[in-house]
């Protein structure tokens, strides 16, 4: 993505929006991204690092924000992303989509936990409160469900064999370059930073993925997340 495709929000505003027709209903993307800021501020969250990408030689729209609560522990390592999706072109409907591991391109390339819809036809401000209101409670079980699995994963405990073996067929499914094998074995078994943690925890694995995923593809990067996060409950047998 090229930098000047990045842009503020009062840059979108400035964006001609189409006229709408008897089918057809813009949804200027300011408005989009007002609406689900005030919803989530509304329920309580914060937000920071705000994001938005304008495709190169269409009107498809992506703004991504980090969002944040109290009750939300360990903020620094667990980050949770929403992104709101559109288009002035009929190419893409209004999306709001959420997750821990999340990926979006203004080409609408897409990887994430949660996707919420809805088309630009008639009535569709009728329907958007509503779907942000859904995608801010769904957000929020979400995050709650993540953490609940993250503590699950300090509390349970793998062996050096054991870990050896997930670290081959984690390699092996192509999740982890073979390359860096030895690499997420040792940062497994002696993590680079004190997560104040119980020594070969299920949670330290976790981390030491995401600290070498860092150097992978970023379009890559967000499915090789989500497929280590599925390999690892499948492996140790953790209910989702």
């Amino acid at each position: 993505m090229a930098r000047n495709t990045y842009r503020s929000i009062a840059d979108l505003a400035t964006i001609p929006v189409p006229v709408a027709t008897e089918s057809y209903c813009p949804v200027p993307q300011d408005r989009l991204w007002n609406m689900a800021m005030s919803t989530f501020e509304r329920y309580g969250y914060t937000v920071r690092k705000e994001n938005h990408m304008v495709h190169r030689k269409r009107p498809v729209f992506v703004s991504t924000i980090e969002i944040h609560a109290p009750w939300m522990a360990d903020q620094d390592s667990s980050t949770f992303t929403v992104g709101m999706m559109n288009s002035y072109d009929r190419t893409m409907s209004a999306r709001i989509i959420f997750g821990k591991t999340i990926f979006v391109c203004s080409n609408g390339l897409i990887f994430a936990d949660h996707v919420l819809r809805t088309k630009h036809t008639t009535h569709v401000w009728d329907r958007l409160p509503g779907m942000v209101d859904a995608a801010v409670l769904a957000f929020k079980a979400e995050a709650k469900n993540q953490q609940d699995r993250d503590q699950f994963l300090r509390d349970l405990t793998t062996s050096d064999t054991d870990l050896a073996k997930f670290t081959v067929e984690i390699a092996r499914r192509g999740i982890l370059p073979k390359a860096k094998m030895l690499d997420f074995y040792e940062e497994s078994v002696k993590p680079s930073f004190d997560y104040q943690t119980d020594a070969l925890c299920l949670w330290n694995l976790q981390a030491a993925y995401t600290h070498l995923a860092k150097e992978m593809n970023p379009v890559e990067r967000p499915s090789r997340v989500m497929a280590f996060d599925r390999t690892l409950s499948e492996y140790y047998a953790i209910a989702n």
